[in-house]
């Protein structure tokens, strides 16, 4: 398997380690090595997209708005030299501030997997439809991890794929934003993982997270439905044993919304687990998560623990409303 399941889940466990890792990924990002690391990143990436940008404090700034829709105070005079680290850091902190009080949702792997498959049911109208209703959907923002995380490749190439553990997504001028987070240690290599440790700690005592920031994409504004209905059923499959293929590159907003979309039809069933971290004391406030499960989930998810197994999700959209069929694993 690409992504190990285990046959037996325990939403309580896996809601406490989920409220650790989110809180330990949202302080990373207020960590100055978080803006020191990722600044690296974004202005290579600011270089590849508008070269001819100078100077580089400058380009970075056009970079965060444009890519991340995040206006930058760039620093004058003696600092506008060094300017990239602070920039990076005003993104991140912001990007903090939106996570913080979110609230975050745990799929179960059988929600995840059914989750995934619906995504891939999906049409180009679909999405539309989906897009129009988005704003009374349920959970407009949260912090959602996979007990089961996903592999994703862009182009194909298993090796490039890359493993999702969480999405988090907030409204964004009509739209919304969605970001991945992935393993911090798939990222660095061992000897990288053990510097940035150590470079975490001199930094003001902080730790490595489990999860990562790893992309930000901005799913627009829809305004108009489709006008015409699609009565035929489309079906999606999802296994773990094969990376999820997206070449689009639209697959979180999909899943965001499809995830969204199942809850409120019943599909994924929502409980309350009220947790404390792993290791805390019982003076600390219990944190809720919302546990997304479906029908059967205990038999579903040591189904899909077997190697070779799959769901498949069926819908049809006779009108403006997805319907869809039961999750049928093999």
């Amino acid at each position: 398997m690409n992504v190990h399941v285990l046959p037996t889940w325990d939403a309580r466990l896996a809601a406490a380690s989920a409220v650790t890792d989110h809180a330990d990924a949202v302080a990373w990002l207020r960590n100055r090595l978080a803006a020191a690391l990722r600044s690296h990143v974004e202005v290579d990436l600011a270089a590849a997209w508008n070269p001819s940008l100078q100077p580089t404090g400058v380009r970075l700034a056009a970079w965060l708005d444009h890519s991340y829709g995040y206006v930058a105070a760039v620093p004058a005079g003696d600092l506008a030299a060094g300017a990239e680290m602070p920039m990076v850091s005003q993104w991140l902190t912001d990007r903090a501030d939106r996570l913080a009080e979110v609230p975050l949702l745990i799929a179960s792997p059988a929600a995840g997997a059914v989750a995934l498959a619906a995504a891939q049911a999906l049409i180009g109208d679909d999405v539309a439809a989906l897009g129009v209703q988005a704003a009374a959907l349920p959970y407009p923002d949260a912090y959602l991890t996979f007990s089961a995380p996903f592999t994703v490749t862009a182009d194909g190439d298993d090796a490039a794929a890359e493993t999702i553990h969480a999405l988090s997504w907030w409204p964004d001028g009509g739209g919304f934003r969605v970001a991945d987070w992935i393993s911090t240690y798939d990222t660095l290599t061992g000897d990288e993982a053990g510097r940035a440790d150590a470079a975490a700690r001199a930094y003001g005592g902080a730790t490595l997270p489990a999860l990562m920031l790893d992309t930000e994409r901005l799913h627009p504004q829809v305004w108009t439905a489709p006008e015409t209905a699609d009565p035929h059923e489309t079906e999606g499959q999802f296994s773990f044993d094969v990376p999820v293929y997206d070449p689009q590159g639209d697959l979180f907003a999909r899943l965001v919304l499809v995830a969204r979309n199942l809850i409120a039809a019943g599909i994924l069933h929502t409980s309350i687990e009220r947790v404390r971290p792993p290791g805390s004391t019982v003076h600390v406030t219990r944190t809720p998560v919302v546990v997304l499960r479906t029908d059967d989930d205990d038999r579903h998810v040591s189904q899909l623990a077997a190697h070779g197994s799959s769901v498949a999700m069926r819908r049809r959209r006779p009108g403006s409303d997805l319907y869809w069929g039961d999750a049928v694993l093999g």
